[in-house]
């Protein structure tokens, strides 16, 4: 499970096989185990899983599958910085760089 920077200060996500969770405030209490939720869980139409890690190390997924697909912020995250970057040094039109920059990924790094 690898540690992620959340979208306000001071807070995190975890990814694991694609997808993104968030801690349960609710799983640390007594003696329950350390347990994550899906990020999608608040979306409209929530998803049921979760991962729980078990003292071992163990990591057990749990509610099925996720009904949804695995998150694109990755792919966002590069593209708003490349059309941030291509705004300031290009004469073209936002719509121009805006399609360019989703068709382009891996013009990301010039």
């Amino acid at each position: 499970m690898e540690r992620v920077r959340g979208s306000r200060k001071n807070t995190f996500r975890y990814r694991y096989q694609g997808y993104l969770y968030h801690k349960d405030s609710n799983s640390n209490k007594g003696n329950r185990r350390l347990r994550y939720v899906c990020a999608s869980k608040t979306a409209v139409d929530p998803c049921p899983v979760s991962v729980i890690i078990q003292k071992n190390g163990e990591i057990i997924m749990n509610n099925g599958p996720h009904i949804h697909l695995k998150p694109t912020l990755d792919i966002r995250e590069a593209a708003n910085r490349y059309m941030k970057r291509m705004a300031r040094k290009s004469v073209d039109p936002p719509h121009q760089i805006m399609t360019y920059a989703f068709e382009k990924p891996a013009s990301f790094n010039e």
